[in-house]
């Protein structure tokens, strides 16, 4: 579950690591497409990939996933994009964590 880690106190679960070339995104406008959010992260480095989570409905949750090609691209993107105004909403950037076998 995208995002589900960033709402447990105290961090994400021992079996989690942080990916080394992904970041989640949070407080994005619904409006924000993944054509934007990549649009908006290229700034940093290429982007393999960007997926605003959406509901069964096609809904946003105002969440999403970028995937970098490098990863040093990741941790630049948090400390120069985070708290960054994308569509007129201040975003959240975070380490994006999945489990420890599909890292």
């Amino acid at each position: 579950d995208v995002g589900r880690l960033d709402h447990l106190p105290g961090g994400p679960a021992p079996d989690k690591v942080a990916s080394p070339t992904k970041v989640f995104v949070t407080n994005l406008s619904w409006e924000t497409t993944d054509n934007d959010l990549e649009t908006y992260f290229s700034r940093i480095g290429a982007v393999k990939s960007a997926i605003v989570k959406k509901s069964k409905s096609g809904r946003s949750f105002g969440q999403g996933i970028v995937e970098f090609v490098a990863d040093s691209d990741t941790s630049e993107a948090i400390d120069r994009l985070n708290n960054t105004e994308l569509d007129g909403r201040s975003i959240t950037i975070r380490p994006f964590y999945e489990s420890a076998e599909s890292a």
